[in-house]
């Protein structure tokens, strides 16, 4: 039961970079500590802040330190994961999640920017950020350059600016003004438990973290800092130019060696440009630029300069990351986006790096661009050499929703019986018999179709035409601009319950519901529900519509109105952070709906899941991190079984009847993912 709340906000130094080095290892520098700590209880008086001078030599008073720990206080504080774990650090407790609170992510919640200073102008805050404090901060947060004129001093303290820390102190003080003000706001819409407690497991996670293969880590920048400098020194020696690198030094090369004259050279012109050159010295040249393209050991360098002492990767994901849908985000080395594993010997690659044998690895599998790519995952690894990961995730999960949300038939029992949608929606938009499909599946083959299918799926799901088609690399698979949009009209002709249209003779699909209930909400102020979408529905609370899902959590669309769209109807428009993370109005539309409702609801279906996991005892903190729809979880080799987390995946979810779901899972000495 919590009797008081506390908002806190602390101010620190570390000679780490935080920003690249993370939270964690920026605590480890044995400079690390805490500058202000500043606080105020709820039940104070209006604007009441308490700022502790700690590198004034002040102490965090005696009461407030009890109530640190003390579960019956709440503590509060803007991305609350910086305050625990700076707090952690300097006072030597533990700071455990349950007590504490994220405004950030309650925030995002509600479709609010993840950015304190960001969301503050969007809620139109009364305690505003200072703008000339952020200038502040970084003079007494962040080590400075030795001079003459500083007196060769590589940090800032109180005396050496005193009308600057005035200001600094001030900036801090409404920060934790802020932070209480954008809770009471938001607390309008409470977290649910399970979302509360989903964020607990989150919280616990990642301060576990996961253990990662530094000397593997380390090899990779080593070797591509050695390709670099060969690809670069063979392209000056072909090129004769200073610098290759240079896009205008190097269309002008080509327009010379080959009459090439092209307006760019991103990573689809140019393999274009190397098929259309029989210039023996340009081919090689193209193929430079390819290879130092694709060369990209960023994720290798997070992690060499993230992982903790004991070579673990804390802080991997973002609770809410994706404010849209609530899905999780990457942080830090980005695991949302590592390329699928197709290289044939993955293990014997990874140990030729680990071991330095880099003329040999280039020898078996070729460019080191390659390679290192396909080696990324494999840079994760189990708690200890006594324990195996556990990775399940479901079989396409989004198109399973897609079709149980609309009710397509056709597509359940797919998902039901042999999983092929590939396969299975190319026989039904070309009505070729399936067991011509069949045959080519029994045979280890690939029909012939199964690519056009692959690519409608991928595509057209959300109400995509010609240009989504395009954009998933329909031309680059090999089909022709003329084949894109009778692709389009025969997979909604074949998936009518989610794309029939009225206009078109056919009876409303999904597509058409969702974004018929939204406007009829939104114009009208009353509640709309889905027909068919399990309990689906739009209403508006406090200036936000908000879309609840067969779960019951609900997407918020903050400040919606009614305006024409860009195909001369009416759409609903709200304000969000578009993909620029510019907070902006954006229009919607019925596929629009469609994918926030299947990519969040396929969020939900993991969230049970893992809970459900973690509540089983043998597998209680054995989660180590989660990606899109897969879970990945550390544990001994012997006494567990991959197929316990395989059949609580598959287990029917009592606020989704009907829905097919699948787990697969595969026991990894090191973490990889199969095409």
């Amino acid at each position: 039961m919590i009797r008081k709340h506390l908002s806190i906000d602390v101010e620190s130094f570390s000679r780490t970079d935080l920003k690249k080095n993370g939270v964690w290892r920026y605590v480890a520098d044995p400079d690390f500590t805490l500058i202000l700590f500043q606080y105020r209880y709820h039940d104070e008086p209006e604007d009441v802040v308490h700022v502790v001078q700690l590198v004034n030599g002040e102490q965090i008073p005696a009461q407030v330190l009890d109530d640190l720990v003390d579960p019956t206080v709440a503590k509060h504080a803007w991305n609350s994961a910086f305050e625990r774990t700076t707090l952690a650090a300097y006072t030597l407790q533990d700071m455990p999640a349950e007590q504490w609170f994220c405004s950030m992510v309650h925030a995002a919640t509600l479709g609010f920017p993840l950015d304190l200073d960001r969301c503050g102008k969007v809620l139109k805050l009364r305690n505003k950020k200072i703008a000339a404090g952020y200038s502040a901060m970084r003079y007494f947060c962040i080590p400075c350059k030795p001079t003459k004129s500083n007196g060769e001093r590589t940090r800032n303290l109180p005396e050496h600016d005193p009308e600057k820390w005035a200001l600094f102190i001030k900036y801090g003080e409404n920060d934790v003004l802020a932070e209480e003000e954008i809770f009471r706001r938001v607390n309008k819409f409470p977290i649910s438990p399970i979302e509360r407690a989903t964020w607990i497991l989150d919280q616990k996670t990642n301060d576990r973290g996961v253990r990662v293969d530094l000397e593997l880590a380390k090899n990779a920048v080593k070797l591509d800092t050695l390709f670099k400098k060969r690809a670069l020194d063979e392209a000056v020696q072909l090129t004769g130019l200073s610098n290759p690198n240079s896009v205008a030094q190097l269309k002008g090369w080509l327009k010379q060696a080959d009459d090439i004259d092209v307006k760019s050279l991103n990573k689809k012109v140019v393999p274009q440009l190397l098929k259309n050159t029989d210039n023996e010295v340009v081919q090689r040249v193209l193929e430079l630029r390819i290879q130092l393209a694709k060369t990209s050991v960023q994720k290798y360098d997070a992690m060499v300069k993230r992982a903790s002492w004991d070579q673990f990767l804390r802080a991997l994901v973002q609770f809410y990351g994706a404010n849209r849908t609530g899905r999780w985000a990457g942080r830090g080395v980005q695991v949302h986006n590592l390329p699928v594993n197709i290289l044939a010997d993955l293990a014997y690659a990874r140990e030729l790096l680990r071991a330095g044998e880099f003329e040999l690895l280039e020898m078996m599998f070729g460019a080191p661009s390659y390679v290192l790519s396909q080696l990324l995952r494999t840079a994760f690894l189990p708690d200890n050499d006594d324990e195996v990961l556990f990775a399940v995730d479901f079989s396409a999960i989004e198109a399973r929703k897609l079709a149980w949300g609309a009710g397509e038939q056709w597509r359940l029992e797919v998902f039901r019986t042999h999983g092929k949608i590939y396969e299975a929606s190319a026989s039904t938009m070309f009505h070729v018999p399936w067991a011509e499909f069949q045959a080519f599946i029994d045979q280890g083959r690939k029909h012939p179709l199964r690519q056009k299918g692959k690519v409608a799926e991928l595509a057209l799901g959300y109400q995509g035409g010609k240009g989504a088609l395009a954009k998933m690399g329909a031309l680059e698979m090999g089909l022709k601009e003329e084949e894109l949009d009778p692709i389009k009209v025969a997979w909604r002709l074949a998936n009518q319950a989610i794309a029939g249209q009225s206009y078109m003779g056919q009876k409303p699909g999904f597509w058409e519901k969702m974004d018929t209930a939204a406007v009829k909400c939104v114009a009208t102020g009353k509640t709309q529900e889905v027909e068919g979408a399990y309990g689906t529905r739009f209403f508006i609370e406090h200036g936000i519509l908000f879309m609840r899902l067969p779960s019951g959590r609900c997407l918020a669309y903050p400040q919606p109105k009614i305006r024409i769209g860009k195909f001369g109807q009416d759409c609903v428009s709200y304000t969000g952070l578009d993909d620029a993370n510019r907070w902006v109005r954006i229009d919607s539309y019925g596929g629009k709906w469609v994918e926030n409702w299947c990519q969040a609801s396929s969020r939900d279906v993991l969230r049970d899941k893992i809970l459900r996991i973690d509540a089983m005892a043998q597998y209680t903190d054995r989660l180590r991190f989660t990606v899109h729809d897969e879970g990945v979880w550390s544990v001994p080799r012997k006494g567990y079984r991959i197929e316990d987390l395989e059949e609580v995946f598959a287990e029917p979810l009592d606020w989704a009847p009907g829905l097919p779901l699948a787990g697969d899972g595969s026991v990894l000495t090191f973490y990889r993912k199969d095409d």
